[in-house]
Parts: structure tokens; C-alpha cells; sequence
């Protein structure tokens, strides 16, 4: 391959992600919507603004509306800025030696997976929220081949980008605030501004969650919506008669009757909280803080049962096989049917309906009806694996590059309420990166033993040529 100044790949390496995923966007325009979706759309066009989706996630699609008012400029912005930061993450590969021709591979499959391509045109707030999972490995992947040795402005970038995952979804001050914390407790080089980066982190969420909601008059996070978490397991628990006490017991009793509680399905909350009619709402958000300390003391006193439902709630993250019956669904594939999409100007228009089709028989066949080769969990354990292994061989300070999927995974464990395919995904994404980086340092002659490991890997991947081997310390 000729030799390519080195400002010239990120622009180059972008390059198949906005091609195939621009098509995928003409298959399915305007934009995928779903009830969430056109549920921001209304604040956008209404300014009438509430907190069940972040708001900031919702005034971020905004931006987009004010080029022009559809829902295929959210859906172009979220594109271009996951190419952008594909075309940087896969040339910090060849800066660790990677051959381009492979990192040029490997730009073209990244786009093909085709949950990146549907997720991407997909109005949710999980997809902003992946970007910069994907920007924060890339900027964690620098860092360690710079030894942590790194200026202002990639600290000011690897902040600013938790900032984002913070303002996009509810479990994002979780993962970012574990982040930098951390690192900052693992790295010496980086526990000042690491630190400075997770106080960062609290004041973001803080001035989200007040001062903007004050300034929007943006109505909060509903009592009863934010109760939805324990539902689960506290109607498990009192199927299995664990709840001691008549009060507690009389408590849910009053929300919903036994055979209601007992009809929650393993690992979701869903149907229960939206399509129950005899859910007495009132009472659920009457009785949310309460719902919060009944399901600790049981899962306290009865942590098997805690476990075991925990297990069912996360499948998603640990199980690479499905269980009997389950589908996973990866995108709407289209506008959800609501009553207001026609006052909204909501409505599906394919430039490439053959596309569409064939997109939607894949999805099913492919995906939906896996019971292995899709499974969220193939991915992360695969990228784990891949992770030690370099890790084992190469760099043993490449273990911080899991951080930001992994955590995102942790951030839901607690809170995730059904099996979304899109919840995980920003883990997914991250890891189909983490695999083609790993697959392609072997390619490129990279392997040798860690203990001999000297000099620095930026070295000579700087000038586009393989350095012999990387320092095996973080510090």
C-alpha cells in the first residue's frame, strides 16, 4: 500500500463507515423511531420537556433538529460522528503497528456488523451514549501507548466524552465515575487529572439532573418509572413468599394483585409496568422509595434468590446461548405505528425499499432467531479472551482499554429492566474493536514474549513501520 501521511488515515479510515452506513440510512428514511424515539421527537417539536429519557440526550438530538427539522439529521449527525470516530480509533492501530491494509480491513468490517449499521440509524440515545464508549477506548488506547505520557486537550477529550455518556443515559455517571476512578487509583501518571476528570463527572450529573431540568422546566424521572428497577425481583420474591413482613406483603398487594406480580417474565419489567391494566400507578410511585429499601432487606436476607434473579437480568452480558423462545431484536426497522406520528410529520419513507426488505430478512433470520453467533455476550467474552491475550503477550497495561465497555455492563446490571440488545451494544461496538485490534497486532508480526518486551510502541508505528515489540508496563 503506498505510504499515506499519518493526519490523512483517520479521514480515510472513516471513509466505509459513512458509505455503507449512509445506504443503510436511505434503506430505512427517514430514520429508525421507536416508541422512545418519537417520544423525544415530541419534546423536540413541542418544548415540552421531561426527564424519562435524559433530557440533555433528547437537547443533543436537538442540535440536529435546528439544521433541519427530520428525523434523517439526527440520524446523518449520529453516522458521521461514529465514522469520525471509527477512522481515529482504527488509525491508532497502525500507530501500534498494525499494517494498514489490515486497518483498512478492518474499517470495512467494523461498518458490516450489521447491529453498528442498524443501531447508528436508529433516533435512540444509547447510540451517542456508544460513540463515545468507542472515543473513550480509542483515547484510552493512546494514552497507553503514549505510557500515560499524555497533553490537556486528550485529558480534555477523554472527559468531555464521559460528560457526554453522562448526559445520555441515566447509568452513564456510573460508568464514567468508575473510569476515572480507576485509573486514577491504577495509573500514577494519571491520578491527578484523572481525578480532576471524575470531579468532572459528579458535576456534570449534578448540573444535569438541577440546573437544567430548572431551566428547561423539564418535569423529572417519574417516582414510579424509577421504581421499575425493583419489580422484578420483589415480584419474584413475594411468589416465593419471601417477603416476611404483612405490611411489605400488603404493600405490593396494594399495587398489583399476586397473579400480576407472579406473571413477570425472567429479565424483563416491561410488560408488568406498561401494559398491566391492573398496575395502580399512584400507589407505585406512593410507595418507590420504600419499594427500594424492601427489595435491599430481601436480597440481604435472601441473597440466593437475589442472585438467581440478578443471573436471569443480565443473561445479556454472560450468556452466549438463548434460552428456549428468546428473540433479539436489534432496531425498529422502521417508524414505530403511534396515533401522533401523523401530527408529528412522522412517517416511513424508504429510498431503497429492496434493501429495506432484504435488511429486515437478514435481521430475522441472522439475528433475531440466533441462538449463539448474535448473543451480546459471544462478543464480550470473545473480546475479553482476545484482551488477555495481548494483554498476556504484548502490553500487560492494555487491561484499562475493557474499562469502557466493561463498565458500561456494570452500570446496567443494577438497573437494566428488559433484554435490549440496544442497553448492551456500546460494549458490543467497543469489543468488535478490541477483537480486530487484537487480530490485527498478530498479523502484523507484533507477538513476542512480555517479559523481553522493551522500548516504546510509538516508536516507529509513528513513520508507518512496525516497531519490534511494546514495554509491558503501565507505569
Amino acid at each position: 500500500m503506498p505510504s499515506t501521511p499519518n493526519r490523512a488515515w483517520p479521514l480515510l479510515l472513516a471513509l466505509p463507515s459513512l458509505l455503507i452506513y449512509g445506504i443503510v440510512h436511505l434503506a430505512v428514511w427517514p430514520a429508525q423511531m421507536s416508541p422512545d424515539s418519537i417520544d423525544q421527537w415530541g419534546q423536540m417539536t413541542s418544548w415540552q420537556w421531561d426527564d424519562v429519557h435524559p433530557v440533555s440526550a433528547t437537547l443533543i438530538n436537538y442540535l440536529a433538529f435546528l439544521v433541519y427539522p427530520s428525523p434523517a439529521s439526527v440520524a446523518i449527525a449520529q453516522y458521521v460522528a461514529l465514522s469520525l470516530v471509527t477512522g481515529l480509533l482504527f488509525a491508532e492501530t497502525i500507530k501500534w503497528g498494525v499494517r494498514p491494509v489490515f486497518a483498512v480491513i478492518a474499517a470495512l468490517l467494523f461498518p458490516l456488523f450489521l447491529p453498528n449499521a442498524l443501531m447508528v440509524t436508529t433516533l435512540w440515545k444509547d447510540v451517542p451514549f456508544g460513540i463515545c464508549v468507542l472515543l473513550l477506548t480509542g483515547l484510552t488506547l493512546s494514552a497507553v501507548r503514549q505510557r500515560w505520557s499524555i497533553g490537556r486537550w486528550h485529558w480534555a477529550a477523554m472527559i468531555a466524552a464521559g460528560v457526554v455518556m453522562v448526559a445520555v443515559r441515566h447509568n452513564g455517571i456510573i460508568a464514567t465515575a468508575l473510569f476515572f476512578a480507576i485509573v486514577a487509583l491504577a495509573i500514577r501518571p494519571a491520578r491527578l487529572p484523572a481525578s480532576v476528570g471524575l470531579a468532572v463527572q459528579l458535576v456534570a450529573f449534578a448540573a444535569t439532573k438541577t440546573v437544567l431540568l430548572a431551566l428547561l422546566n423539564a418535569q423529572p424521572q417519574p417516582a414510579e418509572l424509577r421504581a421499575i428497577v425493583t419489580l422484578p425481583f420483589l415480584g419474584a420474591a413475594l411468589e416465593q413468599n419471601l417477603i416476611d413482613d404483612p405490611a411489605d406483603r400488603q404493600m405490593l398487594l396494594d399495587i398489583a394483585p399476586l397473579d400480576a406480580w407472579a406473571a413477570i417474565p425472567c429479565g424483563t419489567a416491561v410488560p408488568f409496568y406498561f401494559r398491566e391494566p391492573r398496575l395502580d400507578r399512584e400507589k407505585l410511585a406512593l410507595h418507590a422509595t420504600e419499594m427500594f429499601g424492601l427489595a435491599l432487606r430481601t436480597a440481604m436476607a435472601h441473597r440466593r434468590a437475589f442472585l438467581e434473579q440478578e443471573l436471569c437480568m443480565t443473561g445479556l452480558f454472560w450468556r452466549p446461548w438463548a434460552t428456549p423462545g428468546e428473540r433479539l431484536r436489534i432496531a425498529p426497522l422502521g417508524i414505530a405505528a403511534l396515533p401522533e406520528n401523523a401530527a408529528l410529520g412522522l412517517a416511513e419513507a424508504s429510498r431503497l425499499p429492496a434493501l429495506r426488505t432484504w435488511i429486515a430478512a437478514v435481521h430475522k433470520s441472522v439475528f433475531v432467531n440466533s441462538t449463539v453467533y448474535n448473543r451480546p455476550a459471544t462478543m464480550l467474552i470473545a473480546a475479553a479472551v482476545v484482551l488477555a491475550a495481548i494483554g498476556w503477550l504484548i502490553h500487560r497495561g492494555l487491561w484499562v482499554l475493557a474499562l469502557p465497555a466493561a463498565l458500561n455492563v456494570v452500570s446496567l446490571a443494577a438497573l437494566i429492566q428488559s433484554q435490549e440488545y440496544r442497553f448492551v451494544w456500546p460494549s458490543v461496538a467497543a469489543s468488535l474493536f478490541i477483537i480486530l485490534f487484537g487480530l490485527g497486532l498478530p498479523a502484523s508480526g507484533r507477538f513476542g514474549r512480555r517479559a523481553a518486551a522493551t522500548g516504546s510502541p510509538a516508536s516507529a508505528s509513528d513513520h508507518g513501520s512496525t516497531p519490534a515489540t511494546v514495554s509491558a508496563g503501565a507505569e
